[in-house]
């Protein structure tokens, strides 16, 4: 695994994602690297975390695109208008 992609898809650099899961960035190496082989209490509750930030992120993912969507056929709508034509939206 490529912590610094990791780190991109929640919008962090590695310091600032080791950081927000609360730990630091040679601990978090350690643990994606294998040397750590036991999921601690303190790892689940990091991994819980970031399942919670990712549904977070979706969620607004989802509203955006479906402003676009909204946006899109608002301008249709209004090229449908201008000419007369029946709304095909």
């Amino acid at each position: 695994m490529c912590l610094k992609e990791i780190a991109k898809q929640f919008n962090h650099t590695i310091d600032s994602f080791a950081k927000a899961i609360g730990y630091s960035r040679q601990g978090l190496y350690q643990m994606l690297d294998g040397e750590n082989k036991i999921c601690t209490p303190r790892y689940y509750a990091a991994m819980k975390l970031l399942k919670h930030e990712s549904d977070k992120m979706y969620e607004e993912d989802l509203k955006a695109a479906e402003q676009r969507k909204f946006d899109r056929e608002d301008s249709i709508a209004e090229m449908c208008k201008s000419v007369g034509a029946i709304n095909v939206v």
